[in-house]
C-alpha cells in the first residue's frame, strides 16, 4: 500500500541508436543520424565553429549521453569523441533537435556522412 511521501522512480535504459539512411535515398546515401528514445540528435553551428558542413560521425565514434541542467534549459545532450576521423571534421557535441536554434540562426545537420573523405 502506498503511503504519503512514497515515491517511484522509473529508469529506462536509452541507448544511442545510430540510423543508417537508406541506401535507396540519395540524400542520405552512406550517412548517419543518431537517436535516442524518442529523440532525433541534431549537429548545430553554435557547436562547431559555425559550420556544420565539414562534420563527418565515423563508426568508431564514442556517443555519450550527458545531462546538462545549465544548458538549454536541461537537456540530455551526446558528447562525441574517439573517432579516427581528424578533429577538424569530428563533431564534439549533438543536441536534441527540438533544440535547435534556441541559441539564434544556426546552421544545423541531422545526418552526416560515415566517414571524414566524404563531408562536403
Amino acid at each position: 500500500r502506498w503511503q504519503p511521501g512514497d515515491s517511484l522512480r522509473l529508469v529506462l535504459d536509452m541507448a544511442v541508436r545510430r540510423v543508417i539512411g537508406n541506401p535507396r535515398v540519395a540524400a542520405t546515401l552512406g550517412q548517419v543520424a543518431l537517436e535516442r528514445g524518442p529523440i532525433v540528435y541534431a549537429f548545430e553551428g553554435a557547436d562547431h565553429g559555425g559550420d556544420v558542413s565539414n562534420l563527418a560521425l565515423p563508426d568508431s565514434a564514442v556517443c555519450q549521453p550527458v545531462h546538462r541542467e545549465d544548458f538549454l534549459g536541461g537537456v540530455t545532450v551526446l558528447q562525441i569523441s574517439g573517432s579516427a576521423a581528424t578533429a577538424s571534421s569530428l563533431p564534439s557535441l549533438a543536441i536534441p533537435y527540438s533544440q535547435w536554434a534556441n541559441r539564434g540562426p544556426s546552421p544545423m545537420r541531422v545526418w552526416l556522412p560515415r566517414c571524414a573523405s566524404a563531408s562536403r
